[in-house]
Parts: C-alpha cells; structure tokens; sequence
C-alpha cells in the first residue's frame, strides 16, 4: 500500500493514467474513484506481459465534478496491494491577447507599422 502524489490537471482536456503492478501470477488491477460517499469503478484496459500487468484509464474531458480520491488496487490469489491519489481537475483561464498578421509581418502593440 501506498500515496501516488495527488496532482492538479486542466479540465476539459482528455488525460491517459498509466499504472504497472508486478505479481506471480500477473495481477489485475482496479480503478476507482471515491467522491464523498460514493464510489465509480472504472474499467480500465489492461495489458498484461509475463508477470507484469498495466492498466490504462482515459478520461475524456473531465469536470472539476470529476476530481476525487482515485484509487488504484492491484491483486492476484495470493495477495492484494492498493494506492491511492488526490486528482483535481479545475478550470484553466488565459486572459485574451491580440495578434494581427500583416502580409507575413507581425505588428506588435505600439508599433508605428
């Protein structure tokens, strides 16, 4: 058992999370995410190659409604082991800037051409 790093992502953009657990025989592994009282199991792709198994989670364009305790449990006959990070997906704002392209030219601010 363990912490991942809890991690702050931009919303509204799709983002791939990748975990490897090693076990004889090759385990399966599990995807939650636990918000309050209420728990989503994911069901993620998983590979799996001699004794290592990897599993593959997107999610596509999440909302800060997304963000929660993502936990992660590995496991196999003879045992089971399980991680766990804070994910926050939160909203990303730029403040408008202006470009304006003349025949190949940048004209910048206060420019006199």
């Amino acid at each position: 058992s363990g912490t991942f790093p809890n991690v702050t992502l931009p919303h509204l953009t799709s983002h791939t999370f990748r975990v490897s657990a090693v076990g004889l025989p090759a385990p399966s592994i599990e995807i939650a995410r636990i918000s309050g009282d209420v728990q989503t199991v994911f069901n993620p792709q998983l590979y799996t190659s001699g004794t290592t198994s990897t599993a593959s989670l997107t999610l596509k364009n999440p909302k800060d409604s997304d963000s929660g305790w993502y936990l992660v449990t590995a496991s196999n006959e003879f045992g089971e082991i399980s991680t766990q990070a804070y994910i926050t997906f939160t909203p990303v704002f730029k403040r408008p800037e202006f470009e304006i392209g003349l025949k190949g030219e940048t004209i910048k601010q206060g420019s006199n051409h």
